[in-house]
């Protein structure tokens, strides 16, 4: 396929997630410097639209939120009912969407510029104990 650019973009903002990342049993931990190595489908079409944005446009920020949390949005509706959560001892990758909102605003706003940048909040609990 080939894209032809009609427009001279200066800059974009891409909302990526951390689903680049290969989900491993030894939890390895991953930073804006890491390669993204998915294995997905998913994972490997979100990697594709990133570097396709990175070649096209000489200012890029790629934002990778974790999973989104908020007043709406808790993770234990998803494992509601369900046994047996995969690695217990794994870190909990988890960032509020009012952090992800604030780091949006501050790009815009040009009050934070990086190529990448990893929306994850701190502390990680395991798995278990957030659960």
């Amino acid at each position: 396929m080939r894209i032809v650019q009609v427009y001279e973009i200066n800059k974009v903002l891409f909302i990526s997630c951390t689903s680049v990342f290969e989900d491993r049993e030894d939890i390895p931990t991953y930073d804006e410097n890491s390669i993204p190595n998915a294995t997905s489908n998913n994972g490997k079409k979100i990697i594709a639209a990133a570097q396709l944005v990175q070649e096209m446009v000489s200012q890029s920020t790629i934002i990778r939120p974790c999973g989104l949390t908020g007043e709406d949005r808790h993770p234990i509706k998803i494992l509601a009912g369900r046994s047996g959560v995969k690695s217990p001892n794994a870190p909990v990758n988890l960032v509020n969407r009012d952090h992800v909102n604030s780091i949006i605003i501050k790009v815009v706003a040009g009050k934070l510029n990086a190529p990448i940048i990893h929306a994850v909040s701190e502390p990680h609990a395991s798995r278990e104990n957030y659960y």
